[in-house]
C-alpha cells in the first residue's frame, strides 16, 4: 500500500502533534511542584486540573485519533518509522521556543534520521 499525499500529511501532522503535546507537558511541569506534594493522591489531582496538562493530553488524543485514522489507510510497516519525525520536530521545537540547545550532535543526529525516514519510506 503506498502513500498518498492525503495519508502522508496524516502522518505528519499526527507526529507534529505528538510532538507539541510532549513540549506541553513539559512546560506544564516545568518549575512544578506537582510531584513533591508527600501523597500521590493530591500530586494526581493537581496534575489533573492543571490546564497546561489538560490541553497537552487533548492534543495528544488527537494524535492518537489522527494516527488510527492513517492506520486504516497505509502499511504499520510504512507508517510506523514516519514517527522518528517526532525526534526531528522535537528538537526543533524545543529549541525554538523552549531556548533547548541544539548543538552539532543533535544536528548530525536529525538528519540521520530524515534520512533513515526517506530510505525507509522509499522501500
Amino acid at each position: 500500500m503506498a502513500l498518498n499525499p492525503l495519508t502522508l500529511g496524516a502522518i505528519v501532522l499526527s507526529v507534529l502533534m505528538n510532538a507539541v503535546a510532549q513540549l506541553a507537558l513539559s512546560a506544564a511541569l516545568k518549575g512544578t511542584t506537582l510531584f513533591d506534594t508527600g501523597s500521590p493522591m493530591k500530586s494526581a489531582l493537581a496534575l489533573a486540573l492543571n490546564p497546561g496538562i489538560i490541553l497537552a493530553l487533548f492534543i495528544y488524543g488527537l494524535s492518537v485519533l489522527m494516527w488510527m485514522y492513517v492506520l486504516s489507510k497505509a502499511d504499520v510497516s510504512l507508517a510506523y518509522p514516519f514517527l522518528g519525525l517526532g525526534f526531528v520536530f522535537v528538537a526543533i521545537i524545543s529549541y525554538l521556543f523552549m531556548s533547548e540547545p541544539l548543538g552539532a550532535q543533535k544536528l548530525i543526529g536529525i538528519l540521520t534520521v530524515a534520512i533513515g525516514i526517506v530510505i525507509l519510506a522509499r522501500s
